[in-house]
């Protein structure tokens, strides 16, 4: 950029003092044939509004709730676009009146970008795994579940499409009213809760925005 003199704005992720990384939009210019002068600006929320975006016209374009893979793999790109090194990113979602559990996973591009889905009986679930019983139990009281991956919940995961490829070491998942969508990250990675918390959140309205509308669209099929 010195040698070219250019004044493009361009971006990029930075790295904090602990480890995590951010995506900041870079401007500068040089003052002398040496030295240049540079602004960053932490363009984390702009990404984020950018995300709820994407995943959200992601959404429009799938009309079955088998779809919902893709839409799951798009918002795992976003998700590190944005700077957040993770294992996987998990959607689940509870219908109780039917009795089902439909897990969604992807894993990011730096582990393969590899899709997975699985769908259970619920009551069947419940009981063989005590660390799906802690899941519904937050839903159900629309609280955030922070955890440690232990023996109980890599069980469970090994016995799903998963299988042992999946062993994270802390999972943030976070309820909204179809299910829970989540994050599962290594025991290497700078984690931030309260951000990772935020930003989720801020993805739990669309994926809801869409889940309600695949429901309502399968609702009026099996009525003709």
């Amino acid at each position: 950029m010195i040698a070219s003199g250019s004044s493009e704005t361009y971006e990029v992720l930075l790295v904090r003092r602990d480890g995590s990384t951010f995506p900041v939009e870079i401007t500068g210019r040089n003052i002398s044939e040496n030295v240049r002068l540079a602004v960053a600006r932490d363009i984390t929320d702009c990404r984020c509004q950018q995300a709820v975006y994407r995943v959200q016209r992601a959404g429009l374009e799938i009309q079955k709730t088998h779809d919902l893979g893709n839409v799951v793999r798009i918002l795992g790109d976003e998700l590190e676009d944005i700077g957040l090194q993770f294992e996987a990113v998990g959607l689940q979602i509870i219908v109780e009146e039917k009795n089902v559990l439909t897990n969604y996973h992807s894993y990011p591009e730096a582990r393969g970008y590899r899709s997975f889905q699985d769908t259970v009986n619920l009551p069947d679930a419940l009981e063989r795994f005590a660390p799906l019983r802690s899941l519904v139990s937050h839903w159900h009281r629309s609280k955030v579940w922070e955890h440690e991956a232990d023996e109980s919940f890599l069980q469970m995961t090994q016995s799903s499409s998963l299988g042992s490829t999946y062993r994270p070491r802390l999972l943030i998942d976070v309820p909204f009213t179809q299910g829970m969508l989540g994050l599962g990250f290594s025991s290497g990675n700078a984690t931030r809760t309260t951000h990772v918390i935020s930003l989720l959140n801020e993805l739990c309205q669309p994926i809801s925005f869409i889940i309600n509308r695949l429901f309502e669209i399968q609702s009026l099929r099996e009525k003709l």
